[in-house]
């Protein structure tokens, strides 16, 4: 089955609940990313293992996955799976990149423009 969207009015093709699964937002507080249907007797990780080999949670994974039963869960409630461990132990191909998010120094120092590839961009 494919995976749903929130929101998109795809009804739930499934005798069982849904998985709801956050790549970027805070569980409970945005809504999920990505819902799969959830196949009663089916391990949960397992489960996403095969949506991410779909494709269907794209093709950037954050560090950590979070998902719950429930669409707008407690933080009680949520569970999360390491992405590297999963797809390590689920032997799905994948390359490990890093993102740099901040370019300052501890001196509080900006680099300079050399240091920035984009900044040397016409």
């Amino acid at each position: 089955m494919d995976a749903q969207v929130p929101g998109s009015g795809t009804e739930q093709q499934s005798t069982g609940g849904t998985l709801y699964i956050w790549l970027e937002g805070e569980p409970g507080v945005m809504p999920a990313d990505v819902m799969i249907p959830d196949e009663p007797g089916v391990n949960d990780n397992d489960q996403i293992a095969d949506a991410i080999r779909r494709g269907d949670l794209g093709r950037f994974l954050p560090v950590t996955i979070k998902f719950a039963g429930i669409p707008n869960p407690s933080q009680k409630r949520v569970r999360s799976l390491d992405t590297a461990r999963l797809l390590r132990d689920r032997h799905i191909r994948h390359r490990r990149r890093y993102e740099v998010t901040d370019f300052t120094r501890d001196s509080g120092e900006t680099p300079s423009p050399s240091h920035h590839p984009e900044a040397t961009r016409p």
